[in-house]
């Protein structure tokens, strides 16, 4: 039996870690509610507190009003469901043998990973924005974000080098796949050139061959005056003996 991940290059397990550890960083940013923070109120995506008291953000009259904060909710949402399809994606990749060097898979990875680091950029980046602003104008303090919101951005840096990781290795793939099918183009025309030499070898010493058999069919030419047929003739025998005696 395989063992796990035995046909799975390196560059690809190390990829594997780094996606752990972004989409750790991307879950506590989810659903924390520290995004932003003053000296006795935090906020996040999906609770609001108040000294110490945290209620759903879907009933904060104010944040419910701002359609940049749920679309702020949409894309991270969003976010959240390429996450979990790149993480399955790469568990093919890990567990699957017959998978581990399907190209096609990892690029679909590698474009699940993009996507994800780029809908957390545009969620990340629009609420530091717009709720600068808002919080300021409302309270007039000044808008501090809080460590989900930190974690949420270290998470994009994650994905995206997973991204390039998943990139080096199909070079790497293609790379080594060019070099076989080379290094077997080589081996088929020396083979080529091998079965020529020996083709050439079997016809020579067929025609050396041929030769010899045909000079050992010619008969040597008897005496000038008696034909071959005299000479092997028995009446042609008798007849000398007979003048002999």
């Amino acid at each position: 039996m395989n063992k796990c991940c035995g046909k799975t290059s390196k560059l690809l397990k190390v990829s594997a870690l780094v996606l752990f550890i972004a989409l750790i960083f991307h879950l506590i940013g989810f659903a924390s509610p520290f995004w932003s923070q003053r000296f006795n109120s935090n906020e996040g995506l999906w609770e609001a507190c108040q000294a110490g008291i945290c209620l759903s953000t879907a009933s904060s009259p104010l944040l419910q009003t701002q359609d940049w904060f749920k679309a702020v909710q949409g894309v991270m949402i969003v976010s959240f469901i390429t996450a979990v399809v790149t993480v399955v994606l790469t568990l093919v990749l890990l567990f699957a043998a017959s998978m581990a060097r399907s190209v096609p898979l990892i690029i679909a990875t590698l474009t699940f990973a993009v996507a994800t680091a780029v809908f957390i950029l545009i969620g990340v980046t629009v609420y530091g924005v717009r709720a600068s602003v808002l919080f300021e104008d409302l309270f007039g303090q000044g808008f501090e974000v809080g460590f989900a919101y930190i974690l949420s951005v270290i998470s994009i840096f994650g994905y995206f080098i997973l991204a390039l990781m998943l990139a080096a290795d199909i070079d790497h793939k293609v790379n080594k796949d060019r070099e076989t099918e080379e290094g077997q183009g080589d081996g088929d025309a020396e083979n080529g050139e091998a079965a020529d030499v020996e083709g050439e070898a079997a016809m020579n010493e067929e025609e050396a061959s041929t030769s010899r058999s045909a000079g050992a069919n010619v008969r040597v030419s008897p005496s000038v005056g008696v034909s071959p047929d005299e000479v092997v003739s028995p009446n042609v025998v008798s007849n000398v003996v007979n003048n002999v005696v």
